[in-house]
């Protein structure tokens, strides 16, 4: 599977820091804004791949929209990707991967993320927010 989701936001962390008065955790609400629409884009997708109980390869690209505030020299330098988002309101990496994973197991598109022994991911900045998700078999690669 190789898909690539335009988005109306950025795509959202996971966040495990939000407590609520009983100590339970909850997802922002822009968590919540991310993972509901990467769930309704993929579900129209009609996605027929399920992984089940094969090791897997997973690569994500995320494209984060440049701050409307930047001017137009560091917006050209963010799509060319001579800087990357690093900014904490985007959210770490590994976070985003969180809830990306969280969406392909509520689709049904993994069955569980535990069988993902391969990853990789980036995070560029893009004129307009997606994800981009590719998963397969994890093929063994032999060194010679």
């Amino acid at each position: 599977m190789n898909v690539t989701i335009p988005l109306v936001n950025n795509p959202a962390p996971h966040n495990q820091s939000k407590t609520n008065r009983y100590g339970g955790v909850y997802k922002s609400k822009r968590e919540l804004a991310y993972i509901t629409e990467l769930e309704q884009a993929i579900n129209k997708l009609h996605i027929q791949e399920r992984y089940t109980e094969q090791y897997l390869t997973v690569r994500y690209t995320f494209g984060i929209k440049p701050p409307k505030s930047w001017s137009i020299k560091k917006t050209t330098q963010a799509l060319e990707q001579t800087i990357l988002p690093t900014n904490k309101t985007i959210g770490d990496i590994d976070n985003i991967i969180k809830s990306t994973q969280d969406v392909l197991m509520r689709t049904n598109i993994i069955d569980d993320d535990s069988n993902i022994v391969n990853l990789s991911a980036i995070k560029i900045y893009s004129p307009e927010p997606f994800v981009q998700i590719e998963v397969q078999e994890y093929e063994r690669y032999r060194h010679t």
